[in-house]
């Protein structure tokens, strides 16, 4: 998805700000430098073409448009209702706010509530008054950390779901010495990556959770009557002592300890 990030200069000074309906939506802006326009779509998906990109802004969505480049078209077949505010600021790339060309947030009402009343303040006063600056300026804070929060929870779901199919590996192929290269071969990511994501994911690093595993499985056969020979071998692990100096290490005890 597009975004600007950007750092403010300036005060807002808007330029207009309403709740607009049409049958046949259908606009172009000319370029304009230092301007931001924030739409919220009550209703109908628009279509926006900006740069030969075409986005679909979906009904329920809230868009960041920033006017600095010819031809910005946005339009919509058939009914089309929205509240947008527009305004102008000066601003430099930065990394004070990161503002998306569109979000879907799911706690909308907020953002309606904020840009009606913008709206209804504009409406009555016909000029920025330092209380609509301010409400603009926090609109741009909410979007910006919105945008935030919902790629934050984008990420760690997508780490989750790469941790669960290294976990699934690894519980398919517990039988045999298994390799950080061949589970990150299998998921599809590089070996750092895939072992930083999966750290983060499960607080664990991939080699502890495949000994932590293995282990697991050594001490139930153990229980079974199994040695700890057998159990290490049908466990991946060829070396008796190796198998007990490392579930010393990871559980703190012997595991003929726990045999008893």
């Amino acid at each position: 998805m597009k975004t600007h990030s950007i750092s403010l200069c300036s005060l807002p000074s808007i330029a207009f700000a309403h709740e607009y309906s049409s049958d046949n939506y259908d606009i172009t802006f000319p370029k304009q430098e230092n301007f931001i326009e924030i739409s919220y779509n009550l209703c109908g998906a628009v279509t926006v073409e900006q740069d030969d990109r075409k986005d679909i802004v979906p009904e329920g969505a809230l868009s960041v448009h920033i006017r600095s480049t010819d031809g910005i078209r946005c339009y919509c077949e058939g009914k089309q209702q929205h509240i947008t505010v527009g305004f102008a600021i000066n601003f430099t790339e930065g990394t004070d706010l990161c503002l998306p060309h569109y979000i879907s947030p799911p706690a909308s009402e907020k953002f309606v509530k904020r840009l009606r009343r913008i709206v209804n303040e504009f409406t009555l006063c016909r000029t920025t008054t330092v209380k609509l600056a301010s409400d603009v300026l926090y609109l741009l804070a909410e979007i910006s950390a919105e945008y935030a929060k919902i790629s934050t929870e984008k990420e760690s779901y997508g780490h989750f779901l790469y941790a669960e199919k290294a976990k699934r590996y690894i519980a398919t192929h517990i039988d045999r010495k298994l390799y950080v290269a061949e589970i990150a071969e299998n998921v599809g990511l590089s070996v750092g990556y895939l072992s930083n994501l999966f750290r983060r994911a499960t607080g664990q690093t991939l080699v502890e959770f495949i000994n932590r595993t293995k282990l697991a499985r050594v001490k139930e056969l153990t229980e079974r009557g199994l040695t700890v020979k057998e159990a290490g071998i049908l466990s991946g692990y060829d070396d008796e002592n190796y198998v007990s100096r490392i579930y010393k290490k990871y559980f703190g005890k012997n595991i003929t300890d726990d045999e008893r």
